[in-house]
């Protein structure tokens, strides 16, 4: 009975190191460049193998966007400019935000233009790129992080008097770090760290109580 007594306030010590902060949703609009996870995981762009994904997505074709399963199957990102690089991984979107890109997309697009699911209306070629807000979670260590989607519109709508952010820039420059590129999932990384620390603090007291 002593030595359970002598190890509570370790076990308070472990239980703190795996409290983890509360959640904060936050609003933003984004106007940027949108691109298929697949095309951004492979490096280059699947439609133009010798253009690097993240320098150029304006080379990007709508067909490869929207009629190829692997690409749009992957889900859809939007891109933001980077101190870095030319662009990157700014949100990710939800199965809504998937949706309703690729339903602009197609609209965007056109038949004669080598989109054999776009309609006959469209005038865009390549390069696709929309307005784009919603909700994210401050706390989410995943990367990209996910952008909860309430509206995806033309880019010429742009974001008017809405919260726009560039996820991709430090917090001091308007960014957020939860979602930037050179330190993907840092933040994350680091909590995630803490947390296992004490996992092992309570799994070592929890074997000493029992031996």
């Amino acid at each position: 009975m002593k030595r359970s007594i002598l190890l509570l306030p370790i076990v308070s010590v472990a239980l703190c190191c795996i409290t983890t902060a509360s959640a904060e949703t936050k609003e933003v609009c984004l106007v940027g460049y949108v691109m298929d996870t697949f095309c951004i995981d492979r490096g280059t762009l699947l439609d133009n193998p010798s253009v690097k994904t993240l320098e150029h997505p304006e080379k990007h074709t709508i067909h490869c966007l929207v009629d190829v399963p692997r690409c749009y199957d992957s889900g859809f990102e939007i891109l933001s400019p980077s101190n870095d690089t030319k662009y990157c991984r700014g949100f990710k979107l939800d199965s809504n935000g998937n949706n309703k890109a690729h339903t602009l997309a197609r609209s965007t697009g056109s038949s004669s233009l080598g989109c054999s699911t776009c309609g006959s209306s469209g005038t865009q070629k390549n390069g696709f790129r929309a307005t784009i807000k919603g909700t994210y979670d401050t706390t989410d260590s995943r990367f990209p992080v996910v952008l909860t989607t309430t509206s995806v519109e033309a880019a010429s709508v742009g974001c008017g008097s809405s919260k726009k952010i560039n996820p991709c820039l430090p917090t001091e420059q308007g960014g957020t770090q939860n979602a930037a590129s050179k330190n993907a999932g840092a933040g994350g990384a680091a909590q995630n760290y803490v947390i296992a620390h004490g996992l092992y603090i309570l799994e070592g007291v929890m074997f000493l109580l029992f031996i």
